[in-house]
């Protein structure tokens, strides 16, 4: 997930856009969440229910960003940023489901 985050931003058009530490708050907020690194966390999910599809990746995304999280610049505009960053992964990486589900993101070659 962080390699396709950074690869987003890498190539993002606008101004004021994401960097690496956008990118890394958001998968260090997903690892936290998931299996027995959320021990003592609310609301444990599994990698498939993040980033199952692009409506799953999206909500996820959504819902870190209510979290606040550090990386992000006053005044950006994160909405926007989770649509373009799931927008370009689903243009760029291929079939979602063979990227997301069984590509390296679960473990697979």
């Amino acid at each position: 997930m962080h390699q396709g985050c950074q690869q987003w931003a890498d190539s993002y058009q606008g101004t004021g856009g994401p960097d690496g530490a956008w990118c890394s708050s958001m998968t260090d907020w997903m690892n936290q969440r998931m299996g027995p690194n959320a021990s003592g966390q609310n609301g444990m999910m599994s990698g498939s229910m993040m980033w199952q599809d692009p409506a799953s990746m999206r909500a996820t995304c959504a819902q870190w960003m209510g979290t606040n999280p550090s990386g992000v610049p006053t005044g950006a505009d994160t909405t926007e940023w989770c649509d373009q960053m799931i927008d370009w992964m689903d243009q760029h990486m291929g079939d979602w489901d063979n990227w997301m589900m069984n590509g390296p993101m679960m473990g697979n070659p």
